[in-house]
């Protein structure tokens, strides 16, 4: 059994947010992580979003998955499904 690393407060509300709001992030311009319809300021950039490295710990943790890329980059995480456990920034197979 493998014990889970603590969230940090930033990791635990955007888990929080993420759950309430389907379970998806979705990856803007300038590493910016928001869930699909988030509402957006005057600049196109959503209103709420978390950092890049926010979304990557949660990975690392395994509270998300990335289900998307584009360019090499990810673009869509969301939280698992099932009980997975592939290791630190993996995702499931056939994804990438």
């Amino acid at each position: 059994m493998t014990t889970k690393r603590k969230l940090s407060a930033t990791m635990a509300i955007a888990l929080g947010d993420t759950v309430a709001h389907g379970g998806l992030l979705i990856r803007h311009v300038g590493g910016y992580w928001a869930w699909p319809g988030a509402p957006k300021r005057d600049d196109g950039l959503p209103a709420e979003y978390y950092g890049t490295s926010t979304v990557q710990a949660l990975v690392d943790r395994g509270e998300l998955v990335y289900i998307g890329w584009h360019e090499g980059l990810p673009i869509i995480a969301e939280i698992p499904q099932a009980p997975y456990d592939a290791g630190p920034g993996q995702v499931r197979d056939g994804e990438a």
